[in-house]
């Protein structure tokens, strides 16, 4: 197959990302806002069907990112998919907690599935020269769902939460449909898309534990997902304590997503040219630590406005640059399991951050202790700008002559298929 089926099979790429994310995202927002005011479910009720598809995503996707890779990243895709378009399906037809939480472990099941298989089909298509771009339009286009998404099943909810539903899982049988039919199975070292047949699922787990390097940038990656989770606690809380009659609180979110959304792809590009890996993630957490430390020590509506700008800009720069690092830590036929890896990082940093969180905004209350918290995220936000900048110089990375060999020419489609 020639270039231009090349580029037809990115855009399709890129389609079932956006699509995805406007699935995703068009239900997810609403859900919790239908339990507590629609249902009249307690909010600790609410918290623990939100935990169970964190749970059943990120805390499975060790396994079935290694599935993933053993059965091939579009069959992945395809089944993981599937299940999460069932959850969501689900949701619209349950009405007590436990039909919720069911639902709900089925939406984090499927996305344990087809995220790590998605990555893994991008790294497949990706080569020296559109890599960097590849991965940071799949973020930004995954952020734009997170825009447009929201948008879309709030104007569903005039027909009533029922059809949010329905449409999101039919969005979801949409990209479905797309995979079989038009996207091509990408090998990456074997048969059908899938990893060498002697490999199990558990060897390739026991291969990234072994990793000694990938499992420091695990750890350091936790910390730097604990300050991302702040951004949604920090808003509301300084609004509390600046303005609570400000009604304006969504401009503030908005505002950040389409400058982020704008500058991404100039930003991560300018960063990947001059900038090695590490210095790129370290980058990133000064800015997160510069964006709380606005909003949390200024006293000023207009400090939360800029403090979110700068710390979106970091999200811009960690998000893509992340995801690229492991792809740069894999073995060909085992990129699955090295997401699934960082699923469940992802997964401890958001809970141990949330955790964190709770228990300083407490001590917070007390006049003595008012800015704790931010002394606590700024600080957390050095740590890891100094682990990334100083432990993690010897990240493998393509951009290093050891790894120009692996993307020495531009691989065609067919090259692909071929394996």
């Amino acid at each position: 197959m020639g270039e231009k089926r090349y580029k037809i099979v990115v855009l399709l790429m890129h389609a079932n990302t956006l699509v995805m994310g406007i699935g995703f995202f068009m239900l997810i927002p609403i859900l919790n806002n239908y339990l507590v005011n629609g249902l009249g479910m307690a909010t600790a009720m609410v918290g623990y069907i939100t935990g169970v598809r964190f749970l059943g995503q990120d805390l499975t996707s060790i396994f079935l990112g290694a599935v993933g890779d053993k059965i091939g990243c579009k069959r992945a895709m395809v089944i993981g998919a599937a299940i999460r378009m069932f959850g969501l399906f689900l949701c619209g037809f349950m009405s007590d907690f436990w039909g919720f939480f069911l639902s709900s472990f089925f939406v984090g099941l499927g996305g344990a599935l087809f995220v790590p298989s998605c990555y893994s089909y991008y790294d497949l298509l990706a080569n020296d020269q559109n890599r960097t771009a590849l991965f940071s339009m799949r973020e930004m286009l995954n952020n734009c769902g997170n825009i447009v998404g929201p948008a879309v099943g709030t104007f569903l909810m005039v027909m009533g939460f029922r059809w949010v539903c329905i449409v999101s899982a039919g969005v979801f049988a949409l990209t479905i449909a797309l995979s079989i039919f038009l996207l091509p199975d990408l090998k990456a070292d074997g048969e059908n898309g899938a990893a060498p047949a002697q490999t199990s699922a558990m060897e390739t787990v026991r291969t990234c534990l072994k990793n000694k390097t990938y499992i420091l940038f695990l750890l350091i990656t936790a910390i730097t997902t604990g300050l991302m989770s702040q951004k949604d606690l920090t808003i509301p809380t300084r609004i509390k304590a600046i303005d609570p009659s400000y009604a304006y609180v969504g401009f503030i979110y908005t505002l950040a997503s389409v400058i982020g959304v704008a500058v991404q792809l100039p930003l991560v590009k300018w960063c990947k040219g001059h900038l090695h890996a590490n210095e790129s993630l370290a980058l990133a957490n000064i800015l997160y630590g510069v964006g709380l430390a606005i909003m949390g020590f200024v006293p000023a509506l207009p400090a939360l406005y800029v403090g979110t700008v700068i710390f979106t800009l970091g999200q811009m720069i960690y998000q893509p640059v992340r995801n690229m690092q492991v792809t740069d830590f894999a073995e060909p036929g085992k990129v699955g399991a090295y997401y699934g890896f960082q699923g469940t990082s992802l997964a401890a940093g958001t809970v141990l951050g949330n955790f964190l969180s709770g228990y300083l905004y407490d001590l917070a209350e007390t006049p003595a202790l008012h800015y704790l918290p931010w002394v606590v995220w700024c600080t957390l936000a050095a740590v890891a700008c100094v682990l990334f900048w100083k432990f993690l110089k010897g990240m493998p990375t393509r951009d290093l002559p050891i790894y120009r060999t692996r993307a020495a020419k531009t691989p065609s489609l067919k090259e692909a298929e071929e394996g």
